[in-house]
């Protein structure tokens, strides 16, 4: 019987330990991450490790495909983890259901009550660990916030990064041109730098959230998530204003560019001004 019971205990730490764990999986912020192995396979798609160039980990820079590989490294562990929360409930059952087993089986070949006692408590104190780990719990929450940063990624390439790089080299340019003077116009913080950041703040808002949940394993108050919802769509409404049409418009007219350029400009720094209420909306999906 001490060992059926050894072998529950050690049964629900190893395989329980995405389950049990209130912390989010740690990201890699640095470098870019890939997978090796076939994607068939949850177990061997979840085998990450650093991109190389040259024998050396591909860094994640602060630009356009920074941002996405960014996200892509949230997306691989999340995905990961929330395939492992979803299993949890098996994995929280088969303990007890050895101890029950171990138990009835010790008992049939004349073990003494003191046996059937222990299996029953044993029993019960995993089945005490499920209920307070609550597996199914982790994994819609693990799953919420998967669907955020998928929702991220999707509002992430609606915005041409060709345009973005484009603005951003002019813009310097530009930036270079007026600086000794002490009103410089045009973009003052180049879209490239912008769009990395918000994309960053995003993904790091959803682990935020993740964690938040994690600890009280429980959900936001949907009367404030309603509210919030509803504030960023004025939000997102207001960046499209006429308002903001003349502000991207006025931001492009210094750059070097063609009229056509221009008006590509103008739109892609539109988009940009854009994106954050959009990209806050996907982060609210995390607490749904």
């Amino acid at each position: 019987m001490k060992n059926v019971l050894m072998l529950a205990t050690a049964a629900t730490m190893l395989g329980g330990c995405a389950t049990t764990s209130f912390a989010p999986p740690s990201v890699n912020l640095t470098n870019v991450m890939e997978t090796r192995g076939s994607n068939r396979s949850i177990g061997q798609s979840c085998k990450s490790f650093e991109k190389l160039a040259d024998s050396k980990p591909v860094p994640i820079e602060e630009s356009v495909d920074g941002a996405r590989s960014l996200i892509n490294n949230f997306i691989l562990l999340y995905r990961c983890r929330a395939h492992s929360a979803a299993n949890g409930r098996q994995i929280f059952e088969i303990p007890s259901f050895l101890t029950a087993v171990g138990t009835i089986t010790a008992t049939a070949f004349g073990a003494g009550p003191n046996v059937a006692i222990a299996g029953g408590s044993a029993a019960s104190i995993l089945n005490g660990s499920k209920n307070y780990y609550d597996p199914k719990g982790k994994a819609d929450i693990f799953d919420s916030s998967l669907d955020a940063l998928i929702c991220i990624k999707m509002e992430a390439v609606g915005i041409d990064g060709f345009s973005i790089k484009k603005i951003q080299d002019e813009a310097e340019k530009n930036s270079l041109k007026f600086q000794t003077r002490k009103n410089p116009v045009g973009v003052e913080v180049g879209p490239e730098t912008q769009y990395f950041d918000l994309v960053s703040s995003s993904l790091l808002s959803v682990e935020r959230i993740l964690a938040q949940r994690l600890s009280a394993v429980g959900v936001f108050d949907p009367a404030g998530v309603v509210a919030e919802i509803k504030q960023l769509s004025d939000d997102i409404e207001e960046a499209n204003s006429p308002a903001a049409v003349a502000d991207a418009q006025n931001k492009a007219q210094p750059l070097a560019l063609s009229m056509a350029e221009k008006a590509t400009a103008a739109r892609t720094l539109l988009e940009i001004n854009a994106l954050k209420p959009k990209l806050q909306s996907c982060v609210v999906r995390a607490k749904l």
